[in-house]
């Protein structure tokens, strides 16, 4: 077991085998340099294996929510296609998801922006009977995502792989 005070991203992964799936979900934003991290990750792969990642979409939702959470930024699409490519690797599926939960977070995030306070919106574990409904709209969109690309939402999706 690692303990939570190791770091391991972005140089210092304790693998040795390498693998044919890593994810990162929603741990990018944790990683204060992106471009190491994303180079070690590839030299962890067997030829033809995938990362799929995940990260908050849109720095300008950056806030006090993110400086809780201990985050560095979150992504533009673009950027992730900049990173990738700059290391060799190409993104077979880059997309918006957890669409439908965007208007619910600009609300919270421009609530945040107003009010003062340490704590955020959604920093604590909502009712039970939210946390349920958000559940059941997040999983709406598993039968969107691998058809389509919706046009914007919470956060990006990337699957990529090696170029051999």
């Amino acid at each position: 077991m690692f303990s939570s005070r190791t770091y391991f991203l972005p140089g210092n992964i304790p693998f040795e085998k390498k693998s044919d799936l890593i994810c990162l979900l929603d741990v990018r934003e944790h990683i204060q340099d992106n471009e190491i991290a994303v180079s070690s990750l590839r030299s962890l792969l067997k030829p033809g294996g995938r990362t799929v990642i995940t990260v908050p979409a849109y720095q300008w939702m950056f806030g006090r929510h993110d400086t809780l959470l201990h985050h560095f930024r979150h992504c533009s699409r673009k950027r992730l296609e900049v990173i990738f490519s700059n290391n060799n690797i190409e993104i077979e599926k880059l997309s918006y998801f957890n669409t439908l939960m965007l208007p619910i977070a600009i609300m919270a995030h421009i609530t945040d922006t107003v009010t003062a306070g340490e704590k955020c919106t959604g920093y604590e574990t909502p009712a039970k009977w939210i946390n349920y409904l958000f559940y059941q709209v997040f999983r709406l969109e598993r039968f969107v995502i691998c058809k389509l690309n919706p046009p914007f939402g919470c956060s990006l999706l990337l699957i990529s792989k090696p170029i051999s």
